[in-house]
C-alpha cells in the first residue's frame, strides 16, 4: 500500500474538511469528503463511515469511497451496533485492526470482502468524549500493518466527522430553542388578546388555546396565530365600517 500523505496533501485535506465545517454544509457532503480524503491520503481500497442509529441500536453506512456495486447504495450495509469489529471498537472506544479479514472467521460480510478484494482493515471510533457516534473503516487491497502515523491521521479524520455531527446538533438545538421562543411569544400575544377582548383570566385563555389545539389537532402556536389573525381581521372590519 502506497501512502500518499505528504505534509502538503495532509494540510490541504484538513483545510477542505475545515472549510466544509465552517460553511456548514450538510452532514452527508462532509462525510463523503472525509471518506474520499482518507482513501486518497492512505491509498485505500475502500473507506466507509458508519453512524450509530441510537433508536434501532444499528450501524448505518453514511458514506463510502472506492467501493464496487454492493456499496453503490450505502443503505444496503446495516449491522447491529455491537456486532463484529465495529462493535468492539464502539465498546472499547479505540482503534482496532484485522491483518487479513478474508481469513477472519468472525467476519461479518465474507462475500463482500472477497468480491471487493478487501484484505487489511482498521476501524477507528468517531466519538465526542466517551460517547461513540460511529466508526471510520479503512480497507486495503493487500496485507498491511497500519503505522502509528497512519493511525494518528485516521483518528484526526474521525474527529473531524465527530465535530461535524456536534456542529449539526448545536445548530439543531439553537434552531429548536429559537422556534420555542417564537412560539411562546405568539402564545403570550394570543393570551393577551383573549384576556383583553373576551375578558378571560390568563389561565382561562391558556386553557382555551390548549383545548383548541387538541380539538383541531394543531400545535398551540398555530392556534395562537389563528386567534391573532382573527382579532386582527375583526379590527380591520370594524375600522372599515367606520369609514
Amino acid at each position: 500500500m502506497k501512502n500518499n500523505s505528504t505534509p502538503c496533501s495532509t494540510i490541504n485535506a484538513f483545510w477542505q474538511i475545515s472549510e466544509s465545517l465552517l460553511l456548514e454544509r450538510c452532514l452527508q457532503d462532509i462525510f463523503q469528503l472525509i471518506v474520499s480524503v482518507t482513501a486518497k491520503l492512505l491509498d485505500l481500497k475502500l473507506c466507509s463511515l458508519m453512524i450509530i442509529d441510537e433508536e434501532r441500536k444499528e450501524l448505518h453506512t453514511s458514506a463510502v469511497y472506492g467501493a464496487g456495486l454492493y456499496f453503490t447504495d450505502t443503505s444496503s450495509v446495516i449491522m447491529k451496533m455491537w456486532e463484529g469489529l465495529a462493535g468492539r471498537v464502539i465498546r472499547e472506544r479505540k482503534p482496532m485492526e484485522v491483518f487479513d479479514i478474508q481469513k477472519e472467521e468472525r467476519g461479518r460480510f465474507p462475500e463482500i470482502t472477497r468480491t471487493e478484494g478487501l484484505v487489511s482493515l482498521i476501524s477507528v471510533p468517531i466519538h465526542i468524549g466517551k460517547r461513540v457516534l460511529g466508526v471510520l473503516n479503512s480497507y486495503t487491497s493487500e496485507r498491511h500493518s497500519f503505522t502509528e502515523k497512519e493511525i494518528t491521521l485516521l483518528k484526526t479524520l474521525a474527529n473531524q466527522a465527530a465535530q461535524a455531527i456536534q456542529n449539526r446538533r448545536w445548530r439543531d438545538e439553537n434552531e429548536l430553542a429559537q422556534t420555542e421562543r417564537e412560539n411562546r411569544k405568539v402564545i403570550d400575544q394570543a393570551k393577551a388578546l383573549l384576556i383583553e377582548k373576551k375578558n378571560l383570566k390568563e389561565e382561562e385563555a391558556y386553557n382555551l388555546l390548549r383545548r383548541s389545539s387538541r380539538q383541531y389537532k394543531k400545535p398551540m402556536a398555530e392556534m395562537a396565530k389563528a386567534v391573532i389573525l382573527a382579532f386582527s381581521f375583526d379590527e380591520e372590519k370594524a375600522q372599515a365600517e367606520l369609514i
